[in-house]
């Protein structure tokens, strides 16, 4: 099922859409197992993303996000791609990525923003990119 991903086309105004899908759910509070506007965690708002822009169904949880599409150089990122991260534990965090080292997320201390994945924090837990749809 979620092979088919590969085959799917990215619509032609992606970055407008994407910029409006995270204008319509920026600031939404970081909320763990959230899923509403009320709060929201970042597998859950890259899940209502994609499901916004490609009308497509993701997985619930980043690890069953991360085994999707293929992996991509950092810098051969494009919008849309899913930006997946290591932090403390075991825990990971995905975000979308926009342009320039921007990526939209929802973080636990801004809720849902756009971060640098080049500042020092995410720089040194980036673990991978993944194209998920066609360009």
């Amino acid at each position: 099922m979620w092979s088919s991903l590969m085959h799917f086309r990215r619509p032609r105004r992606i970055k407008s859409k994407i910029w409006h899908s995270y204008e319509r759910w920026a600031h939404t509070p970081y909320r763990y197992g959230g899923t509403t506007h009320r709060g929201i965690d970042c597998s859950a708002f890259v899940r209502r993303v994609f499901s916004e822009v490609f009308h497509i169904h993701l997985p619930r949880t980043s690890l069953q996000q991360v085994k999707l599409g293929f992996k991509v150089k950092k810098e051969n990122a494009h919008y849309g791609d899913l930006v997946f991260f290591k932090t403390e534990g075991s825990h990971h965090r995905v975000g979308i990525y926009l342009d320039h080292g921007r990526f939209v997320n929802a973080t636990s201390s801004r809720g849902v923003a756009i971060s640098n994945i080049n500042h020092p924090y995410w720089r040194k837990r980036l673990w991978q990119i993944r194209r998920l749809v066609a360009a």
